[in-house]
């Protein structure tokens, strides 16, 4: 008897739930653009050393094994409420280039064209893994580092700490032994208790926090928000050099008072707006 491909993707999922309202308002923001790479996010890693690529592509897989978002694809349908998907297993999407022959400045602009051309690309959320990466050797004894991914996934207080995760097992594999962490909390365990939340209750409570609000109340952003987008976008990249000590001073008032780096940077760029 033949089993048809979505006989074998049922088999290969091995559990289902909702999704948080904030996947939802991604998800509806992506079927809802014209163009792909919408809440596609990207982080790249200089990494000064010679890189054992096997060692590299496996630590990748034990944290997608260990993590089960990462082997999470999205299902919706006109009619019902659109459901995540946990496959019981994906292989990293991983590829690898030489710009060894390059000159610097051929280098960067290649770097440049590959950022854009993977938001471009966008990201299949009905098909897992919805992330890849690309490793660029670029000297001899230097690689850069390419993570692509949906912001669907991961927001940005758990990037540093997949990141760990990857580079502990790294250096344990390229060691030659294996690792054992901690086993992390799945996040069905969040979707399971966000449903049991009463809803009533907190509207009531906000409805009484807001008495009195009678108009929409502006958001002081910068002026450049409200100008009509070009239509040939152009990205810029300003780069800003902090001290270890100013680094580390940032980081612990974030993490005392439950803010990401994300959100501090975008708070400071609206305060030098101003």
């Amino acid at each position: 008897m033949m089993m048809s491909a979505n006989d074998t993707r049922r088999l290969d999922v091995v559990d289902s739930y909702a999704l948080s309202s904030l996947q939802q308002g991604m998800l509806f923001h992506c079927l809802d653009a014209e163009e792909q790479g919408v809440y596609v996010s990207q982080i790249v890693c200089t990494l000064d050393e010679d890189i054992d690529t096997s060692a590299l592509v496996r630590a990748w897989q034990r944290v997608f094994e260990r993590h089960a978002i990462f082997r999470t694809s999205f299902g919706w349908d006109g009619n019902q409420e659109p459901i995540q998907e946990i496959h019981r297993q994906v292989e990293v999407p991983f590829e690898s280039e030489d710009w060894r022959n390059f000159t610097a400045s051929e280098q960067e602009r290649r770097s440049l064209e590959l950022l854009a051309r993977e938001r471009r690309r966008g990201i299949d959320l009905s098909s897992a893994p919805i992330t890849r990466l690309k490793l660029i050797r670029s000297a001899e004894h230097q690689y850069k580092l390419l993570w692509t991914y949906h912001h669907i996934l991961v927001d940005g207080r758990s990037t540093s700490v997949i990141m760990g995760e990857v580079f502990q097992y790294y250096q344990a594999f390229r060691d030659g032994h294996d690792l054992e962490l901690a086993k992390p909390r799945p996040y069905r365990d969040y979707i399971d208790w966000l449903q049991g939340q009463d809803f009533a209750r907190h509207e009531h409570y906000w409805r009484k926090a807001l008495e009195g609000f009678h108009t929409p109340t502006a958001i002081p952003l910068p002026a450049v928000v409200n100008k009509e987008p070009e239509i040939d976008q152009r990205f810029t990249v300003q780069a800003l050099s902090l001290t270890l000590e100013m680094t580390s001073r940032v980081a612990a008032f974030a993490k005392e008072h439950g803010l990401t780096l994300n959100t501090m940077a975008i708070n400071a760029m609206l305060s030098v707006s101003h």
